[in-house]
């Protein structure tokens, strides 16, 4: 019988992603040099190796930080957990109900408005039927988009979107929650507000899944880490043992950089 506990677990997972333009071609060697990700041509296509055999386990009480510089690969694996994203190849699992904080507006319905879209993800999320009313009071006064919720979401702004889109995912009771550090929610007060929120939620979710580059908010929350580096998992374990390793072998290459500078003076 299957564990009604949440986990996640991938095994040599990769995940490449197909560049449709042609006209983007002549820049896949610029990308792979600043990002080194694997690129591979042929028959008229081209596709980056967003993400290279990643084998991972998250069990459920984990808490867990994605590092890595810009373009590792941190956002990519994220969206791979949610489901956004579909691997290529190798074997993936995740058990329990997610919930993601992503970038603004991500699984709104543009045609709809604001208050059916507040139902549509309470009916995704399997939310009682009978709690729906109470739970979309809540998300709108969250939101404090007050008489726009009647309109249709083509007519919001970016930071209208935001507003929205964290106030219904942030209402929801996930098992495993995702957050991309980078998702942003409106202005600097709507910002303290989601902030608060936020650290409300990864106190209470079974398992959650942080990227980030904040050192400081990776420390506070998180107990291990997976460390990205161009789309490859150079290291997971202790969120110590990790940060330290990184900080030595990243601290080694610009050392290294220094040194061979210095030589062509």
């Amino acid at each position: 019988m299957a564990s009604s506990k949440p986990y996640i677990h991938l095994k040599d997972v990769c995940l490449d992603l197909p560049v449709r333009h042609s006209g983007v071609w002549g820049k896949l060697s610029t990308a792979q040099a600043l990002v080194g990700a694997r690129i591979t041509k042929g028959a008229g296509k081209a596709s980056i190796a967003a993400l290279d055999n990643i084998s991972l386990d998250i069990r459920d009480g984990e808490q867990v930080a994605i590092i890595g510089r810009n373009g590792s690969g941190k956002t990519t694996l994220l969206r791979l957990l949610a489901g956004i994203y579909h691997a290529s190849s190798g074997h993936m699992e995740v058990q329990g109900r997610v919930t993601c904080l992503f970038s603004s507006g991500l699984g709104l319905r543009n045609e709809a408005t604001g208050w059916e879209n507040i139902r549509f993800a309470s009916m995704l999320y399997d939310v009682p039927l009978k709690d729906i009313p109470a739970l979309a009071a809540e998300i709108a006064d969250f939101s404090e988009l007050g008489n726009y919720l009647d309109l249709p979401i083509s007519a919001y702004s970016t930071g209208m979107r935001t507003r929205l889109g964290f106030s219904i995912v942030s209402s929801l009771k996930p098992e495993i929650l995702l957050i991309d550090e980078v998702f942003g929610a409106g202005d600097p007060e709507f910002q303290k507000k989601a902030r608060k929120r936020v650290e409300g939620m990864l106190e209470n979710s079974r398992i959650f899944v942080l990227a980030s580059q904040n050192i400081g908010l990776i420390r506070k929350f998180c107990t291990k880490a997976i460390w990205l580096d161009r789309g490859v998992m150079r290291m997971s374990g202790r969120l110590k043992d990790v940060l330290a390793a990184k900080a030595e072998i990243e601290g080694q290459a610009e050392a290294g950089l220094q040194i061979d500078e210095n030589m062509d003076e």
